[in-house]
């Protein structure tokens, strides 16, 4: 019975048309803001409740009632809607500045007028004065908006639905970053076709392969969503459109001189099944309509563009003759009203808008690579005091070398042409290698001595390897081995004995694998993973013969533990058709396997490393490259040196011959100290008594590719059985055994304790 009052909230749009030059923003939040407003005295009998202590009633005004948002809009529209400065959204306002100075200004204003009102603001959740912040679900800063990161990753957690009801809470969490996404229409088709038919929200639906894939899609897209720029009054517009058969689509852009077009919002939907059976020209007549209808509120007014790849719609506009229909009347009567200017754009370069009527296919992520710039190291050389010394009096045969135009020296002396590095081109060069796998410090030196010579450079190579963050929080200080492990005949025939295993499950990524099927030569230790998503005796079939036996032959041995997907007649059947011996590990003694087990160790201490976590399939290929480039201990050879006969090239790496201009093999490893130790000797070495860093071992049972250390912790007092560390700003107590010392030099940035509770900022989501 209540009148609804059709009082009409801001759009978040208004919001960004504000923010264009705004460097320093602020957020507010009022405390229980619905109960900041009085209830009148005749209305207060109307809000009674029961409870078990008797019947109560509200004198400020409570949440649920039919008007109670759009009350509370108008008050604050009414304390602070004539400020351009502050935008308000039921209880929470954002401020935005050039500078400081302007900010603290505006800020005095509107606190003020809060006061006035006695309205009181809740401190908690108040951020002042930042450079971007949480706002609506959307991270603002100077350079635009895009979705909160922290929702995203609760979004792409999300489990498969089961029901209607929950496939379409998913759908509606995936819309509200609508605008950010590039063809959500498209992705998302096979799951909103799946929300047709009859029966209620309980209804439970059957998943098809593509509404799997669609699931996967979408939350791909929605982690890798585009960042929208503020609207700048003035600026030049344009509005590419596109249709396929199925979907239309359009992104508003903005000229900005340096960065040239930017986005400011995407548009995608589908075409209905009426729609579907238009035209090529209908098709992209009604995506130009469809997209400036939406944009209708930035484009009115101005002048914009409208590309196409569809060229007869450019003449559309200025045709002598009748259209067709009526509805291309309707249609372009509309299109002139708005702007005259369509323009032809080919389809290869109307790449936005053609995604955004196609699915999107997801990129896989290149290692950080840094191309050494020949041309800077060349000029450095020339007056390089450390260069200088080493041409008078030196065991190098440093010669000059043409490399891309540049003339720089290189070390000739074991027949492979390694430049000679200055002191600004040291560390790059070793993050380069190093960040591949995060390898130890005699395969690392192996490999960078090989590649490159400078003065100190196994002593360089050792004290990174040492400060490495990523490796101390990776990697484990191994144990003592129980007892000395028999050696199995090495094979004279490379991929003859093969070591075979299944590592996982692994943090389900986006694509949905969980697996890793993981091969090892015996005799060349060329290693093999695969990611999958299921491990049963098929699939690891399938992926033996389409990864190892097309590409290097049926092998004469396979090695694996007794799993079920090792035992079983598929598998026995297939080796006794093939004539392949399988060799089967003797129960709980993976020593037997040992080779595939060391494999499996060091991939996981690169993907951990690496930070992977769920994009652990997008990283394995770079790891796999730092494991075949690592030469073995005990040949100094690597697996792919063994096999291809000479080193494989690695990103930023310049392919340089030899002094022929041949191309070489291994060249012999330089500056390697020929005592051989272990990774715990070198890491107990500095005792732990003495270190002031440390890293704490977190204990308990820890997810796959979790760091398994956290830190570096200052030290403040060490006792015989424990050791009192500053984490953040507490001491804790920690037991000796938990610790490891902290191996670099430097004193490294100290690292803070997880937070505990909920989050700020979320709002209880």
């Amino acid at each position: 019975m209540t009148k609804p009052d059709l009082y009409p909230p801001p759009h978040m749009d208004d919001l960004a048309a504000r923010l264009a030059g705004c460097k320093v923003f602020s957020t507010l939040d009022l405390r229980k803001g619905y109960h900041q407003v009085p209830l009148r005295e005749e209305d207060v009998e109307k809000t009674a409740i029961i409870t078990p202590f008797g019947l109560y009633e509200y004198v400020r005004m409570p949440f649920g009632l039919r008007n109670a948002g759009q009350t509370f809009q108008r008050l604050m529209d009414r304390i602070l809607g004539d400020l351009p400065f502050a935008f308000t959204f039921m209880d929470d306002v954002l401020l935005a500045s050039v500078d400081h100075q302007q900010h603290e200004s505006f800020l005095r204003v509107v606190l003020q007028r809060l006061a006035e009102q006695g309205l009181v603001l809740n401190e908690e959740k108040c951020v002042l004065g930042q450079s971007q912040v949480v706002y609506l679900g959307q991270l603002v800063s100077e350079h635009g908006v895009v979705p909160v990161p922290e929702k995203v990753s609760a979004i792409t957690a999300h489990p498969e639905p089961v029901n209607r009801g929950q496939l379409l809470s998913f759908l509606g969490m995936i819309n509200f970053y609508r605008k950010f996404i590039r063809g959500a229409a498209s992705i998302l088709r096979p799951l909103t076709d799946a929300t047709r038919g009859k029966g209620g929200r309980a209804t439970p639906i059957t998943w098809s392969e593509e509404m799997k894939t669609s699931f996967l899609q979408a939350k791909e897209a929605l982690k890798k969503a585009t960042m929208l720029a503020h609207p700048v009054e003035g600026a030049k517009l344009s509005l590419a459109v596109d249709a396929s058969d199925h979907h239309i689509g359009g992104v508003l852009q903005q000229w900005d001189e340096p960065r040239g077009w930017r986005p400011l919002g995407f548009f995608s939907r589908k075409l209905s099944d009426t729609e579907k059976r238009y035209s090529a020209f209908d098709r992209e007549l009604v995506a130009a309509v469809s997209s400036v209808r939406h944009f209708r509120h930035m484009l009115e007014g101005r002048q914009f563009t409208i590309y196409t790849d569809h060229k007869p719609l450019t003449y559309a506009l200025h045709r002598t003759t009748d259209p067709w229909s009526a509805r291309q009347q309707r249609h372009l009567a509309y299109l002139a009203e708005m702007t005259a200017d369509i323009q032809h754009v080919p389809g290869k370069e109307n790449v936005v808008a053609d995604t955004l009527s196609r699915p999107v296919a997801a990129l896989v992520p290149a290692t950080k690579t840094v191309a050494l710039d020949w041309s800077s190291l060349a000029v450095q050389q020339k007056d390089d005091p450390e260069v200088l010394q080493l041409l008078a009096s030196s065991s190098l045969q440093l010669k000059e070398v043409q490399v891309e135009g540049a003339t720089i020296l290189c070390d000739t002396a074991t027949g492979a042409w390694r430049p000679l590095l200055t002191a600004s081109f040291r560390r790059p060069a070793f993050d380069q290698v190093h960040t591949l796998a995060h390898a130890g410090v005699k395969a690392t030196t192996r490999m960078i001595s090989s590649r490159f010579v400078w003065p100190g450079l196994a002593t360089d190579v050792k004290e990174w390897c040492r400060d490495c963050g990523q490796c101390s929080r990776g990697k484990v200080v191994p144990g003592q081995s129980a007892s000395t492990v028999e050696k199995i005949d090495i094979p004279a025939t490379r991929f003859y004995h093969i070591h075979l295993d299944v590592v996982g499950p692994l943090p389900t990524t986006a694509t949905g694998n969980r697996y890793l099927i993981t091969m090892v030569d015996r005799t060349s230790r060329w290693p093999e993973a695969v990611p999958v998503t299921e491990v049963d005796t098929e699939t690891i079939l399938q992926t033996l013969v389409s990864t190892w036996v097309a590409r290097f032959g049926l092998p004469g041995i396979v090695t694996t533990d007794r799993g079920p997907q090792f035992t079983s007649g598929r598998w026995t059947t297939w080796c006794e058709e093939m004539g392949v011996t399988h060799k089967k590990t003797t129960a709980f003694h993976p020593q037997s396997n040992g080779m595939v087990e060391r494999i499996h160790r060091q991939i996981k201490d690169g993907l951990r490393a690496r930070e992977a976590k769920t994009e652990w399939d997008d990283h394995l290929p770079w790891v796999m490259l730092g494991l075949r480039a690592a030469p073995k201990d005990e040949s100094a050879v690597s697996a792919g040196e063994a096999v291809f006969g000479q080193q494989l090239a690695l990103p930023g790496h310049s392919h340089l011959g030899g002094t022929n201009g041949e191309s070489v093999g291994r060249a012999p490893p330089a500056g390697i100290p020929e005592t051989r130790r272990t990774y715990a000797e070198v890491v107990a070495s500095p005792s732990l008594l003495d270190a002031s860093w440390v890293y704490i071992h977190k204990g308990g049972s820890l997810k796959p590719l979790e760091n398994r250390y956290e830190g570096p912790f200052r030290v403040v007092r060490r006792d015989p059985k424990t050791f009192t560390v500053q984490r953040g700003g507490t001491e804790e107590v920690v037991s000796k055994d938990r610790l490891k010392p902290h191996l670099g030099r430097a004193d490294p940035q100290a690292a803070q304790p997880r937070r505990r509770g909920r989050p700020p900022g979320t709002g209880g989501v």
